[in-house]
């Protein structure tokens, strides 16, 4: 417990996090947590999009789903990242007043070992 009151002042918890840091299965996390802390806890969704190269719609669907809902916690990457994201895709994000202008491709390597809903 106080290793989760340490990291919620820093940032989202998913409910994963939790099981992985008390080292307990899903049903008995919540009656592991005291009520008042596991009450102010905010939990986050992860969500990876994978694609071959992540240039254009992992990216759209990325800024969508960030777009949608603040609280998930998505990214996206490919196995065969491109230079670039398309500047089409850029400009059609922009349109529905979605800005993606600043992400970049990512290769798929960079998420390995972490954990995804």
């Amino acid at each position: 417990i106080t290793e989760i009151s340490k990291v919620i002042g820093a940032s989202l918890l998913t409910k994963r996090d939790i099981r992985e840091l008390l080292n307990v299965p899903e049903p008995l996390t919540q009656n592991l947590i005291r009520q008042d802390i596991y009450s102010t806890i905010e939990f986050m969704t992860r969500i990876l999009i994978i694609c071959t190269g992540n240039r254009c719609r992992s990216q759209m669907a990325q800024g969508i789903l960030q777009h949608l809902d603040q609280h998930l916690d998505v990214h996206s990457a490919g196995t065969e990242p491109a230079s670039e994201v398309h500047p089409l895709g850029v400009n059609v994000m922009a349109e529905i007043g979605i800005d993606i202008s600043n992400h970049y491709p990512k290769h798929i390597d960079k998420y390995l070992g972490e954990s995804w809903d």
